[in-house]
């Protein structure tokens, strides 16, 4: 997963609406997706998908770690990426799920008052906002 955020006065997060057709519902999530080939570098998968469902690239990238999606359940993981100094590139949004999705950029600040009241509920989404916030804190 990726949290691309623009820098600024008005520091902005790059979030994508889509239809999750397991909740019956519409979720607000970060750019994320499978890996293409087993064994891909994860870095690498997260620099195609923000490209391919939102039209960015970036010039820096930060790991901020790693989520286990559901112990217990499954071996999922999901790293997760800050990607800063972003660019807009052209992409075509090629597959079914990019083709039904919007992109939205919010206030970052906004976003973390939505992971807060529980309007941001997505796991990988909201490891990456609440890293990402603590890492700015601390710069």
């Amino acid at each position: 997963g990726v949290v691309a955020l623009r820098d600024g006065d008005d520091r902005r997060v790059v979030l994508v609406r889509q239809y999750r057709p397991t909740l019956h519902a519409m979720t607000l999530e970060i750019p994320a997706g499978m890996r293409d080939q087993e064994g891909e570098d994860p870095l690498v998968t997260a620099k195609r998908e923000l490209r391919e469902e939102v039209g960015l690239e970036a010039d820096h990238w930060l790991r901020l770690g790693l989520q286990i999606s559901a112990v217990g359940i499954t071996d999922s993981t999901v790293e997760i990426f800050l990607a800063r100094s972003l660019r807009e590139v052209p992409h075509d949004r090629h597959g079914p799920e990019e083709r039904h999705m919007t992109i939205e950029e919010l206030p970052f600040a906004r976003a973390i008052e939505m992971v807060i009241d529980g309007d941001i509920q997505d796991a990988k989404t909201v490891t990456g906002l609440l890293l990402t916030e603590r890492l700015l804190r601390g710069s």
